[in-house]
């Protein structure tokens, strides 16, 4: 007989085949999800919820860069992820576990079919047919939303899902921002996409990266998109991001030991009825590849960020970063170099070493002085990396599988001595009862033996970072550890039915342990010790039972955290089954019995009900399968473990028992809400796993991550920690649902009832997207004396989640409240023009107003102070601007407050430049600027810009230098002649009262013209001019020059006197020099640790 196998996939699974045969049988999977890139998978790490102490990982990154366009700023960094080592998914572009913080991109899983293949529509129409009439209507058809999630260069980062809704495409969008999402997509795949944040920020996401396979059915769809462009609202220049190679990581055949039990009841050839066991082995599963484009430069005004790579190819299955070039009009500024050693993995998932790059040292080097230069080493706890299988989250491990699924124990109805050709393979085995098994099933173990071959590796075996040393030689020291949580498993295998009883175990991934600074000479500088999960005493009662650990280790943690998912026999198993209509699946869930249990759910003795004569007399039918792969995907790319509570210590306070309170200074206490319910009503983890019919699932919280409830400081005074501070946050939540539909797996495939309905199959599971805003904070200091001091914090949002509102009161009854107006449509249809267009264009996040109000008990509410900003379009050039125009000052008179303007811009440069400001004592102050409208050259106070003039040659000028030296009066270049016309440069409306001055080179110095009435050229005996000046007689005019991406080199003041600023080849400033040369201060840098 054929047997028919189904296995639902609703969520991610790593490793999928869309139909697979064993043995004649056929084994379907049905509607896969194809999970994103490895590229887009470690991009989202630094923009994700899991950089965290709730997650155990630190901030360790290196700066490298800061992009700073009129404005705009993106620092550029390397930031490191302690991740270990998985098949397929070791991303090492910039050295593995190293990322560059601008890398940026929209990455999404699919789920079924490509949403764009149905015109983003869940086809619930479907429903009503019969499955005979439509087999393929189960697969071929969207019953699930794709999950996107977009990480900005800023390391902001959302999940959205996209509905269609009245004909329209409608974003459903999670966390703090209000951005504005539009995509461009054709019936075979979504091209690009635009995101427009709260500043009126434009990001163009591009298609990039997609799986391929042999035969794959999404061969082609994208899976991420990268950033290729950022338009700023002020300025018509865009950041341009260029992908010019790809990669295709290494195909492998991985080989995940899987197994399926089937018992059965079915017709014979002669219609009589026939009981049939069987195991059987799941075939291999082939992991999606993908091809994934690479960052090659980024491109801004006149400057060019360009990263070189180890192979110029344009397609290859390797490459990595080795260098980084920044340039400003085609001259080198920085260079920065990343040297990498090469190791090699292997693994039993393929024949092929894998190659692994990993980064060991980052050097920069600035402008001048070639021998200057600044040096980062990287430092690794392994260098050797020999692997023989994988861990429950796909990670690899030191440890053998031989073909075996894991050391788990479950329970069959049917006598294994049935089958005894399959335990002769040496995939599983028969095993004897224990004293607490109580049912009348058989046990069996899907292993050989004892030992916990899933059990994960040590940061030691995977080479995560151990010491970062900085360019003064001093140098930081990493221990990591593995997560711990309390498993359902025992050590034989066992499920343990007691919450209570769970035990200790280990889980992939690292939680930072100790973070300890040292000196150049090696002297300790500062040290941080981690732990997790509550002190053994802490709430510890004996009146509730005696605990040997809170009575002997009261201050010792337990270092445990919360499993996202435990791996276990029921998140391992994948089922379906068809029992006689008198045993509905609701009274008698077949994962009964694989636990031992009896039909309702109990742990006690009972009789087979297999033996009962309906089973013997009808047709019916069970499968389970087993595999790490339904473990993995429950958990779905999340976190493998959290922490409710984590304690950092400000100094050492020493290993296992020997606790050493007087080597630190003070702790903290960290303490986040994690907890929610799982399906039985008991308190765990806020998104435990949940039964869809058959099917295990989750309903998603993201949002839910990573909120603080409650951050205690102590300082260690000699005998004990006496608390100094308490931090109380409350938080609100504003979600958002649609509605995805799981295939509930509900019968074995030949046994599908003939006129059921596609809806029969599925059931709908609510798919929530929300957002976590911090709605109070309680703040206690506590003195010496045992006095206290509180603060009681208030925040209030609006429906775009921007604070509007924000309210402190003290202990001493006095309320301060801040308001904040931000640009809104009115409710009564009087919205100004300009507003609307601010709103339509998502500027939103432009203050227009704040107002404080303080109030106590004698004087009642007085507002204190207050500011408001007028904005207006501006037409400058080819360009309108949306830019402030009127800034207002809240002022006190007899007559009451009443708002005063401060300044008023008349005009803006084509690139959101101020021209020239109205100051509230009617001043008006004019700005040039140069280098390309980036900096600001001229400050003229009490002039019109007709009336003003400068240059100093940058833009058009010659360089003048004696060897290395710098000549020029200010800036890099001069005019090479002793005459200059103003002719075409200069044409003001009247040339009464205007002065001018100016600075020539008359052989071996340069010569001040001192301020004489204006002409329209300037003849000199010198050689060259400098810093030329124009400006009314009743005016002060300040001049600035600049080294472009490093920052001012000098400030002329009005009476012509020039002060000199001096970098390093680093662009960090040096010194500062008068007019003379004379050093008037000098400044030096030191590094700050972690």
């Amino acid at each position: 007989m054929l047997i028919k196998i189904i296995k639902t996939n609703v969520l991610m699974i790593l490793f999928v085949c869309s139909v697979i045969t064993l043995d004649g049988q056929d084994i379907q999977t049905l509607s896969p999800s194809i999970p994103t890139s490895p590229q887009a998978t470690a991009i989202r790490r630094y923009g994700d919820i899991d950089i965290n102490y709730s997650t155990g990982i630190p901030d360790i990154s290196l700066p490298l860069y800061m992009i700073n366009d009129r404005g705009y700023k993106l620092p550029v960094t390397l930031q490191y992820y302690p991740s270990p080592l998985k098949p397929g998914y070791n991303y090492d572009v910039f050295g593995y576990g190293w990322g560059l913080s601008v890398n940026s991109c929209i990455s999404r899983t699919i789920e079924y079919v490509p949403d764009e293949w149905r015109n983003f529509n869940i086809e619930t129409q479907h429903f009503s047919d019969y499955y005979s009439d439509c087999p393929t209507c189960l697969t071929n058809y969207n019953y699930a939303h794709d999950k996107f999630n977009a990480k900005l260069p800023d390391g902001r980062s959302f999940d959205f899902v996209i509905d269609r809704r009245d004909g329209q495409l409608a974003y459903t969008i999670s966390g703090k921002q209000h951005v504005k999402i539009s995509c461009s997509y054709t019936t075979g795949n979504i091209e690009s996409f635009t995101v427009i944040d709260e500043n009126g920020v434009k990001y163009t996401f591009a298609g990039s990266d997609t799986p391929y396979q042999t035969g794959g059915a999404y061969n082609g769809s994208y899976v991420s998109w990268q950033l290729t462009r950022i338009d700023l609202p002020y300025s018509p220049e865009p950041i341009i991001f260029t992908y010019s190679y790809n990669i295709r990581n290494y195909a492998s055949t991985f080989k995940e030991p899987g197994i399926a039990v089937v018992d059965q009841v079915a017709p014979s050839g002669n219609y009589s009825l026939v009981h049939g066991s069987s195991l059987h082995d799941l075939p291999d599963y082939q992991p999606y590849t993908y091809q994934m484009k690479l960052l090659s430069s980024i491109n801004y005004g006149n400057t060019s960020i360009v990263l070189v790579y180890q192979n110029s190819s344009s397609t290859t299955t390797y490459n990595y970063v080795r260098r980084i070039r920044i340039r400003e009009n085609s001259a080198l500024i920085r260079e920065i170099d990343l040297a990498m050693s090469k190791e090699n993995v292997t693994g039993y998932y393929g024949t092929v070493t894998v190659p692994l790059a990993k980064l060991d040292s980052v050097t920069i080097k600035g402008t001048d002085s070639p021998g200057s230069k600044q040096v980062y080493k990287c430092a690794y706890n392994n260098t050797s990396y020999i692997f023989r299988g994988t861990d429950h989250w796909g990670y690899l491990n030191d440890y053998p599988d031989n073909g075996q699924v894991g050391n788990l124990n479950l329970f069959v109805e049917f006598d294994v001595d049935d089958i005894p050709y399959f335990f002769s393979s040496g995939k599983a085995m028969q095993i004897t009862k224990l004293s607490q098994d109580v049912c009348p099933y058989d046990k069996i173990k899907l292993s050989t033996t004892s030992f916990n071959t899933r059990q994960p590796a040590t940061p030691e075996s995977h080479g995560v970072l151990s010491r970062l040393t900085y360019p003064t030689g001093g140098y930081t020291d990493f221990e990591f550890e593995n997560h711990k949580f309390l498993t359902s498993t025992d050590a034989d295998g066992s499920y343990i039915y007691d919450r209570d009883k769970r035990v200790v175990a280990n889980a992939a991934g690292f939680r930072i342990k100790k973070i300890t600074n040292y000196t150049l000479d090696g002297h300790q500088a500062g040290e941080k010790d981690f732990r997790y999960g509550k002190a053994y005493g802490e709430g510890y009662d004996p009146a509730n039972g005696y605990d040997s650990n809170a009575e002997n280790y009261p201050n010792i943690h337990t270092g445990l955290g919360e499993a996202v998912v435990d791996p276990n026999i029921l998140t391992y198993m994948n089922y379906t089954y068809f029992f006689p209509s008198a045993y509905s699946p609701f009274t008698f869930p077949l994962r009964n019995m694989i636990l031992g249990l009896s039909p309702s759910g109990e742990h006690t003795a009972f009789s087979n009900p297999f033996n009962d004569m309906y089973f013997a007399s009808e047709e019916w039918k069970w499968i389970c399968s087993f595999s790490a792969l339904n473990f993995r995907r429950v958990l779905n790319g999340r976190p493998p473990v959290v922490y409710p509570e984590v304690t950092v210590f400000y100094g050492s306070i020493g290993e296992g028992n020997n606790y050493t309170p007087e080597k630190t200074v003070g702790k903290t206490v960290y303490r986040y809400d994690i907890w929610g319910h799982d399906m039985a009503g008991n308190i765990a983890f806020f998104e435990s796993p949940r039964y869809y019919g058959n099917v295990l699932s989750y309903e998603s919280e993201r949002y839910h991550y990573d909120n603080l409830v409650e951050k205690d400081d102590y300082r260690f005074d000699g005998q004990d920690y006496a608390l100094v501070r308490k931090e109380m946050d409350g938080w609100s939540y504003q979600t958002f649902s649609s509605v995805d539909y799981v295939n509930t797996n509900p019968y074995p495939t030949d046994m599908y009832p003939r006129y059921a309905n596609i809806g029969t199959f599925f059931t709908g599971k609510t798919n929530i997207i929300g957002t976590s805003l911090l709605s109070s904070k309680y703040v206690t200091t506590y003195s010496d004396d045992g006095d206290s001091i509180s603060r009681d914090e208030g925040y209030i949002y609006n429906d775009r989640n921007q604070l509007i509102s924000y309210q402190i009161e003290g202990s001493d009854g006095k309320i301060v409240q801040t308001g904040f107006g931000y640009p809104e449509i009115s409710s009564s249809g009087t919205t100004p023009a300009v507003v609307q267009e601010m709103v339509d264009q998502n500027m939103i996040s432009s203050l227009l107003e704040k107002t404080t109000t303080v109030t106590d008990v004698l004087t009642g509410p007085v507002v204190t102070s207050g500011y408001k900003t007028e904005f207006k379009e501006y037409q400058s050039g080819s360009s309108t601007l949306i830019m402030p125009s009127k800034s207002y000052e809240l002022e006190r008179f007899p007559s009451g407050p009443e708002y005063v303007m401060k300044d008023q811009v008349m005009s803006y440069s084509p690139n959101g430049n101020p021209l020239e400001v109205l100051t509230k004592d009617g001043i008006l102050h004019s700005y040039l600027w140069g280098y390309n409208d980036r900096y600001m050259t001229a400050e003229v106070i009490n002039a019109s810009p007709a009336y003003v003039y400068y240059t100093s040659f940058e833009d058009d000028g010659t360089t003048f230098t004696n060897g290395d030296l710098n000549m020029a009066k200010t800036g890099t270049k001069v005019l090479n002649s002793g005459t200059f016309s103003f002719s075409g440069k200069f044409s003001p409306p009247s040339t009464v009262g205007l002065k001018m001055s100016y600075w020539y080179w008359a052989g071996s110095e340069w010569i001040y013209s001192g301020i004489v009435n204006y002409n329209s050229t300037i003849t000199t005996s010198g050689q060259k001019l400098d810093e030329i000046r124009v400006f009314p007689e009743d005016a002060r005019m300040t001049t600035y020059s600049y080294q472009p991406l490093v920052g001012i080199t000098s400030m002329t003041d009005p009476n012509g006197q020039t002060t000199y600023y001096n970098y390093d080849s680093f662009g960090r400033l040096e010194s500062t020099r008068d007019s003379k040369g004379n050093i008037v201060q000098h400044y030096k840098y030191h590094y700050a640790h972690p």
